[in-house]
């Protein structure tokens, strides 16, 4: 399996999953039915931007395009404190952030 049918069939997967068509996902992706139902038989290989609209309209990170099975606890966890941290570091002004870049850098090691 090529990488591009591998990323296909977890569109579909996903696509499935939530009860979906491929018309209903391409219409929330902003692409052609018929464009999804070439990237979900891997015979597209979609750019980045694509994969991203993908997701959005799938409404799951990126990286999960490229996973399989479904999240475990701890990766959902992780995204939603990720989601979180994100909306709080933008409200930040440009030093508080550099200051909340730093803590998290010491928080890593």
């Amino acid at each position: 399996m090529t990488v591009y049918q591998a990323i296909g069939h977890r569109v579909a997967e996903l696509r499935r999953g939530r009860g979906w068509t491929q018309e209903h996902l391409a219409e929330r992706a902003r692409r052609s039915a018929p464009y999804v139902a070439r990237i979900e038989a891997g015979s597209r290989r979609p750019t980045v931007e694509v994969l991203a609209a993908l997701a959005k309209a799938l409404d799951v990170p990126l990286w999960r395009l490229f996973t399989s099975g479904r999240a475990t606890l701890a990766e959902r966890e992780w995204t939603e404190a990720g989601s979180e941290l994100a909306k709080v570091a933008q409200q930040l002004d440009a030093p508080s952030l550099r200051l909340l870049a730093d803590v998290a850098r010491k928080m890593a090691r």
